[in-house]
């Protein structure tokens, strides 16, 4: 019976609500001072909070886990390694990761690829070619520690793409941008993506961690060679019209 069903069945899973970045235009993100919102809890799955939701007998139904970012970047998790390594050891599944990789050190980023070899895939935030550019959303982040972690995780089996999001700053380098992505050893798929989050006007307004105002502004072009398109704005608004969410949480 577990055979039957082990196949179809993928999990998606958000561990922890902990964040290094603060990308404005984040969920998680306050646009004064760029901190978390203050209704969002702190809270991360520990290693025994996941064995005891999945246990052998339901870690082997699935065959791939995804583990995304909406409210915190998985890689903040204490725990990471250990879940993914049961995930793929113990239960022989897939794991795809979305991270800012601005965490960790090069080291780490090795053993964890090591482990994980073909089974695991990660999907890395690069936006730009220089501090400047690539910060202005991936706030906070390190693009040299980012650049460094990617090319020592790419010397192991694993899997690694690379995710673009495309602002009116650098979407006039986005041949660059993959150039600089290709250099640092990645060879899996390369999305460049439109912001879906400019509802509200063709610029968004914050304040940065340093009190400066700042805004980012929407991309001009839309039909780049390079840019696969742009998904629909999928805020809590989006949601609850769609039934998805019968509460709204704190806008």
């Amino acid at each position: 019976m577990v055979e039957m069903y082990r196949r179809p069945l993928t999990g998606w899973l958000d561990l922890s609500t902990y964040c290094n970045a603060g990308c404005p235009q984040c969920h998680r993100t306050n646009i004064n001072g760029l901190d978390k919102v203050n209704w969002l809890q702190l809270i991360q799955w520990t290693f025994d909070d996941f064995k005891k939701a999945y246990p052998l007998r339901m870690l082997n139904m699935h065959k791939r886990f995804e583990i995304c970012g909406t409210w915190g970047d998985p890689m903040m998790n204490k725990h990471i390694f250990k879940i993914c390594e049961y995930i793929i050891k113990d239960g022989d599944c897939d794991v795809q990761i979305n991270t800012n990789g601005s965490t960790r050190n090069p080291e780490w980023w090795w053993e964890f690829g090591v482990m994980g070899g073909e089974k695991l895939q990660v999907w890395f935030d690069v936006d730009g070619i220089t501090q400047e550019m690539h910060s202005l959303y991936r706030q906070k982040t390190d693009l040299n520690l980012v650049k460094e972690n990617i090319e020592s995780y790419c010397m192991t089996n694993a899997n690694a793409c690379a995710h673009v999001i495309v602002f009116k700053h650098n979407q006039d380098y986005l041949y660059e941008i993959e150039e600089l992505i290709r250099s640092l050893g990645i060879k899996g798929e390369i999305i460049f993506e439109l912001s879906n989050r400019f509802s509200k006007g063709e610029t968004f307004k914050f304040v940065n961690d340093k009190g400066i105002n700042q805004e980012l502004e929407q991309a001009t072009i839309k039909d780049h060679p390079l840019i696969n398109g742009q998904n629909p704005i999928r805020d809590h608004t989006w949601k609850k019209k769609k039934g998805i969410l019968k509460h709204e949480l704190h806008d």
